[in-house]
């Protein structure tokens, strides 16, 4: 699904986070946020996912807006930098517990959960409890949560900054694959040039407030 910012801005008090911004997530493309810390590209996120209400502008989704809608009415996913996990669940209820929540049938959820860790290749981990797992696993047990919703929209702010470099650099390419088969609008947050260059098919460069360029890498 298109997300589109239309004159997009945050302010808390007297400081001014986002600046107007017009900017178009196309369909289907992975498309990074780019730029250093403090620039808005975590803030921009948590407006899109609803987690913030923005001081100006519109947020659209499909053509239709978003703004007035919470989180839960946006039928999008979020991978956080900390995972966020819960830590008493096993793996298979902390990748199925969205789907619990919103009431979709045990048969179908164990379906959905075990489809998900096959493609991420932790099938054999789904009744260890996160503290049994190592970092790679636990990301992907994330990825397993979002995949199962089956969002419009998927977004990630900075997956990766908690994985070694060998670890980060093999997820790179993990991601890109569960972006492929979730055949959705993924919208990615990093300070790495290399990972956004390596994974995006459009880079949006970050300062300040502002989009000083948007292309393909």
């Amino acid at each position: 699904m298109e997300v589109r910012l239309e004159r997009l801005s945050k302010s808390f008090c007297a400081n001014v986070v986002l600046k107007a911004l017009d900017l178009t997530f196309p369909e289907r493309k992975f498309v990074t946020l780019l730029g250093p810390s403090g620039c808005g590209k975590t803030t921009l996120l948590r407006l899109i996912a609803g987690l913030e209400r923005a001081s100006g502008g519109a947020i659209l989704f499909g053509g239709e807006r978003v703004d007035h809608l919470p989180p839960g009415e946006r039928n999008i996913a979020m991978v956080f930098q900390s995972y966020a996990l819960y830590p008493t669940m096993d793996v298979a209820a902390n990748i199925g517990y969205g789907l619990k929540v919103r009431g979709v049938p045990k048969r179908e959820r164990a379906e959905r959960v075990g489809l998900a860790a096959k493609v991420l290749e932790i099938a054999h981990l789904l009744a260890r409890k996160p503290r049994a797992l190592s970092g790679g696993q636990r990301q992907r047990v994330a990825l397993g949560r979002a995949m199962v919703r089956k969002p419009d929209i998927f977004l990630m702010d900075e997956p990766l900054s908690n994985l070694d470099a060998k670890l980060r650099a093999t997820m790179r390419g993990e991601l890109k694959r569960f972006h492929l088969d979730l055949e959705t609008t993924s919208i990615y947050i990093t300070h790495d040039q290399l990972e956004a260059m390596t994974m995006s098919d459009l880079v949006a460069v970050m300062n300040e407030g502002v989009v000083q360029q948007f292309a393909r890498p």
